[in-house]
């Protein structure tokens, strides 16, 4: 900011018409010189610049021929005025000279924004009014700034970062759906300027007061005023606020003695709503500590709000689905677990009916739920033995050597040959893939 830097300097010049070599670039490369300047033959005529951004101008400089060695005041320019425009196609009179006989034309007028700029000559030389020519054309800032060198906002992250330029008007910002609200610094070029937040004056390098953000976008309309009450200039930050989500970040599978029960897929991610496993008999409650990171968020389990962290849930024999939901405002997402229980497949005893060349004998083996090898002894008299399994669930399936037998019931006679040997009883359960493998061996000694 300053009045002493002239925008017009070395920047892109063109003009209606020159004569050659007196290009509208020679009237801005700063040279009083009397080869460097422009020189038109047809008027009305103009030479125009390209600023290269829009600027806030309130100052323009004309320096005649005079300024170069011509000593009378009539080659300096008559009728000519000064013209603005933003776009380069539409172009408004800021100020006009008549009858000028000033070797330097040096004028201020009311800040305007433009970043086009043209001499527009109507009467040129007053000793020849068919040619114009300029020596130097400038152009000054407004003292005045509208401008911010810098807006920073209390959460998310202004795109483009970092602050753009004082000349980037529109930024925008994204943050999550726990920002309910927003506040806003603006960093003002001139200390005195005057800054509107969303029509609320704030001070410069202050944080606004907090400004509420719906879901979806949310625009916050910035006015600088420079200190000169007339250059003003408005920045648009557009912050988009988040939707609400609904997640787990963690999920735990255990039994209520804590171990660990594995499940997949794993690990686990929040965007994979459904995951299975599986348990044995024993395991008749699952132990779920379902995590979120999201604030306010609320979990069910099973159709209960979880406290403490974990849910116990009830295990049937087959399969249970247990829902995990979380509901974040409006947003909710159902997680489903699937846990297998594996049905009671446990024996509890096994009764030997003995036989053969006059010999008979009987003899109970009890089973456990850890071990599946026995083993008993029988005389070497014995030629083949029945089998009398006893399930804790008398509804599985028992298979002796090949044949089903209903708990509580009597096998067919199985030969004893070897002097070891091995009877196999598969305990299953009817549409399960399920089975607990016993192997009994019968040792004749």
């Amino acid at each position: 900011m300053g009045t002493k830097t002239n925008l017009a300097l070395n920047r892109p010049a063109t003009a209606s018409s020159f004569v050659m070599p007196y290009a509208a670039a020679n009237a801005v490369n700063g040279t009083l010189v009397p080869i460097s300047r422009w020189l038109c033959n047809t008027l009305p005529g103009w030479m125009c610049v390209d600023l290269g951004a829009n600027y806030w101008i309130n100052r323009w400089v004309v320096r005649h021929m005079s300024t170069a060695g011509w000593a009378s005041s009539d080659y300096n320019m008559t009728d000519f005025k000064l013209q603005g425009s933003t776009d380069n196609n539409i172009w408004r009179d800021l100020d006009s000279i008549a009858g000028n006989l000033s070797i330097i034309t040096d004028r201020t007028i009311n800040p305007v924004y433009c970043r086009y700029v043209r001499v527009y000559v109507t009467k040129g030389l007053k000793c020849n009014p068919q040619l114009a020519s300029v020596m130097e054309f400038e152009v000054y800032p407004a003292p005045s700034s509208p401008y911010l060198t810098g807006i920073t906002l209390s959460s998310g992250t202004l795109s483009p970062t970092p602050f753009a330029g004082k000349t980037t008007f529109e930024y925008a910002a994204s943050v999550g759906y726990d920002v309910a609200y927003v506040t806003l610094t603006p960093i003002a070029e001139d200390v005195n300027a005057t800054i509107e937040v969303n029509n609320t004056v704030v001070k410069n390098n202050t944080a606004s007061a907090p400004i509420s953000l719906v879901v979806g976008s949310n625009t916050i309309i910035v006015q600088v005023t420079g200190s000169d009450g007339a250059a003003q200039q408005m920045y648009t930050v557009t912050v988009v606020r988040q939707a609400p989500d609904a997640y787990l970040t963690a999920l735990i599978l255990a039994t209520t003695g804590n171990v660990s029960v594995p499940y997949t897929p794993t690990p686990f991610d929040k965007n994979t709503l459904t995951y299975s496993a599986s348990v044995g008999y024993d395991v008749d409650k699952i132990v779920v500590t379902p995590t979120t990171n999201i604030s306010g968020a609320a979990i069910t389990v099973n159709g209960v709000g979880l406290t403490g962290g974990s849910a116990t849930v009830d295990l049937a024999v087959g399969s249970n689905a247990i829902p995990v939901v979380v509901t974040n405002s409006t947003a909710t997402k159902t997680y489903t677990i699937t846990v297998m229980r594996t049905p009671n497949l446990y024996l509890t005893k096994v009764d030997s009916s003995y036989s053969g060349r006059g010999y008979t004998s009987s003899g109970t083996v009890s089973m456990d739920h850890t071990n599946l090898s026995y083993t008993t002894n029988t005389s070497t008299k014995a030629t083949q033995v029945i089998i009398t399994p006893y399930a804790e669930d008398a509804a599985v399936i028992i298979n002796v050597n090949g044949q089903n037998v209903m708990s509580g019931n009597q096998s067919t006679a199985i030969s004893l040959s070897n002097t070891s040997n091995q009877v196999t009883i598969k305990v299953s359960y009817s549409g399960m893939s399920d089975s607990r493998d016993y192997v009994l061996t019968i040792v004749k000694s």
